[in-house]
């Protein structure tokens, strides 16, 4: 009489080969591993080296999409070229702006979540891609976490507006929202000098230099960008920028194509971070969609503004070109 164990008896359902057995099963049949180690007798880990040796063997090839090996080459490309920490390429969408907009602040908001900790101290800007960022940012508890604003509030408190960004964002991470009681830009120089002398507010831009992380967005500059910071920012300063060489604006500063900032009606009234102050910041995390983008994030990476790159494919193709320019 022979005695057979209950493992030798499902190995010889499957002709003596569990390797082959766990590969069909797993990836042809849909089980999980757990369900597949059940099913030939044997234990999960036992399992997963099966699966490895499958591949070994041949009896399984893994394709990547073309789509996910381009945006990897992308990725690469980018943080090779402009020595930054981390890049992540979002796969073009073709439901339109905002849903590619949406789509990088998803993602940008997954990246976020990673790179903080429970005493984190994150200064917010603002733009649509940050909005949409706050907006569909994963919830967690980090309740030792400050969120600090690094500009100027809104005449408006549209949701892609600084201070509306930053309270979300404190909102989606249980964490202290320190914002900044002072509009964007004021009328004088003396006064902006007056405003920021002031505990308050020193003590604000304090905290701001001394953050961990800096989330923004970079937005274009050109004839046709509104701006929205009546009365003080209007189509005529707009134009003296570009005149002056601004080519995009980060946390309301306009900056020129090296990355510095421009000199400009607005540079002594607006109470913001300084570019120079934020280049300090170790994580410098921008977020941007759009392929109009383009020129303003090319002088952000030439100027070593951003450590953390979250764009969409367009763009980060276009960048890789070498398309720094409009007429490319």
């Amino acid at each position: 009489m022979v005695h057979t164990n209950d493992t030798e008896v499902k190995s010889m359902m499957y002709m003596g080969d569990p390797v082959r057995a766990a590969a069909w099963l797993y990836y042809a049949a849909d089980r999980t591993q757990s369900e597949v180690a059940e099913e030939i007798g044997v234990s999960r880990q036992t399992v997963a080296n099966y699966l490895s040796e499958a591949r070994e063997r041949g009896y399984v090839t893994i394709l990547l999409a073309p789509d996910i090996l381009e945006r990897n080459r992308l990725a690469e490309e980018l943080s090779e070229t402009y020595s930054l920490e981390g890049v992540h390429v979002v796969p073009a969408f073709g439901g339109g702006d905002e849903e590619q907009r949406r789509a990088v602040g998803r993602a940008g908001g997954e990246v976020l979540c990673a790179l903080a900790d429970d005493s984190a101290v994150i200064g917010v800007s603002s733009g649509r891609t940050v909005s949409a960022l706050a907006r569909t940012l994963p919830k967690r508890h980090l309740p030792d976490a400050t969120i600090i604003q690094v500009s100027g509030s809104s005449i408006d408190a549209a949701e892609h507006s600084p201070e509306v960004c930053a309270s979300t964002v404190a909102s989606k991470l249980s964490a202290r929202c320190l914002n900044l009681h002072a509009p964007a830009y004021v009328s004088t120089k003396d006064l902006a000098e007056s405003l920021k002398r002031e505990p308050a507010l020193s003590w604000h831009f304090e905290r701001v230099a001394n953050a961990d992380i800096l989330l923004f967005g970079i937005g274009e500059l050109s004839t046709t960008t509104d701006l929205e910071q009546p009365p003080y920012v209007n189509a005529d300063v707009r134009d003296q920028y570009i005149a002056a060489g601004a080519v995009g604006i980060a946390f309301d500063r306009f900056f020129g194509a090296d990355g510095t900032e421009v000199d400009g009606p607005l540079t002594t009234r607006s109470m913001a971070i300084d570019i120079r102050v934020a280049e300090k910041i170790p994580v410098r995390l921008a977020v941007c969609s759009g392929l109009m983008k383009r020129q303003a994030v090319y002088a952000a990476l030439g100027a070593g503004l951003v450590t953390h790159l979250i764009l969409d494919a367009a763009l980060a193709h276009a960048l890789c070109m070498g398309s720094g320019n409009n007429g490319n």
